[in-house]
């Protein structure tokens, strides 16, 4: 997931039976001859791409939050020499280290200060079927690039399933496996606890002059189902889909929950944002925002160690659903 842009997020048995569609599917980690081989499946054609780790990396540039989550989880921020979006990073580990360069974004990338790193491995992400161009001149430089494609999985867990990706850089891969396991036992378990499973979900708010509500194939829809939740507007086979104002004003007065609007953490910014909101805040109407845990520069943890806490994420809905919400990790009323 990009740094800024963040509004676009090998199995091995957890404790539990497995669940078929928690599986990461675009990546896969197997022991080969001359070390620990990771395999990247493009989500666009199928096409593979490999990496052969004969010794743990020292020095990895990570292009964004969730990669960066991935290695504060195995406590292994040291490797990360190099972020794209430094002052985004929620983790001081990260953010406030002198150590760790600022490699710039993009078009804008800093190809100097990416050389003088002379990083072992660039993680970089897409949004498209188009690699960025940014990769081509990475690799006609020399500097190996991977295309990481966890914002394309659509389960939860599958994302969190990331840090044995990133494990098996630096030889954690016993260490990550221990961590999902627990992290999907806690999913699970607390799916388990779910007592209700019709409280009614908007979602989001106007990006410009786009609102777009997730898919039932996605990883939002699948966190609010779990958690007990039915999200208005969500259509079977898409990612997403784009509705109007009026649609959600119809949503606004049938939801019991509106999640994520936007920028807003009180209500007086998020009326700021639309005069009509001013009627979607109806009595009765629960508003929560996943800004919780949000620096100074505007990053957002939900978008970082979120990717690898589904679990946590998952329990906020389920207190949020229940109208009891106490002790969340990543959201907050919208008073």
């Amino acid at each position: 997931m990009p740094l800024i842009a963040a509004f676009f997020f090998f199995a091995c048995s957890a404790p539990e039976a497995r669940h078929l569609s928690d599986s990461a599917r675009y990546f896969s980690v197997t022991d080969g001859p001359a070390g620990v081989v990771v395999r990247i499946s493009s989500p666009f054609d199928g096409t593979t791409d490999s990496l052969v780790v004969s010794d743990p990396m020292k020095s990895i540039v990570c292009m964004s939050t969730t990669m960066v989550a991935a290695f504060e989880q195995l406590g292994r921020t040291d490797v990360v020499t190099g972020v794209s979006g430094k002052n985004y990073v929620t983790d001081p580990r990260i953010s406030e280290n002198p150590y760790v360069a600022e490699v710039g974004f993009d078009s804008a990338l800093d190809y100097e200060t990416m050389l003088s790193l002379n990083p072992d491995l660039v993680l970089a992400y897409a949004v498209s079927s188009v690699e960025p161009p940014y990769v081509q001149k990475l690799r006609s430089l020399g500097v190996k690039v991977l295309m990481v494609y966890d914002n394309f999985e659509s389960h939860p867990l599958a994302r969190a399933e990331y840090i044995r990706l990133c494990a098996a850089l630096t030889a954690e891969r016993d260490k990550a496996d221990s961590i999902y396991a627990s992290v999907s036992s806690s999913y699970y378990k607390a799916m388990d606890d779910v007592r209700s499973n019709d409280v009614k979900v908007m979602i989001n708010a106007p990006y410009g002059d786009a609102w777009y509500v997730p898919g039932k194939d996605s990883y939002m829809s699948r966190l609010v189902s779990d958690a007990g939740g039915v999200l208005l507007g969500s259509e079977d086979g898409l990612e997403s889909s784009l509705i109007s104002l009026e649609t959600a004003y119809g949503f606004s007065r049938e939801a019991d929950v509106w999640l994520n609007p936007g920028i807003a953490d009180i209500k007086e910014t998020l009326i700021a944002m639309h005069p009509l909101f001013i009627e979607f805040c109806r009595d009765g109407l629960r508003i929560y925002n996943n800004t919780l845990r949000k620096n100074s520069e505007g990053g957002n943890d939900f978008y970082e160690s979120g990717a690898m806490r589904p679990d946590l994420i998952l329990k906020d809905l389920i207190s949020i659903f229940s109208g009891n919400a106490s002790d969340l990790e990543y959201h907050i009323e919208v008073e």
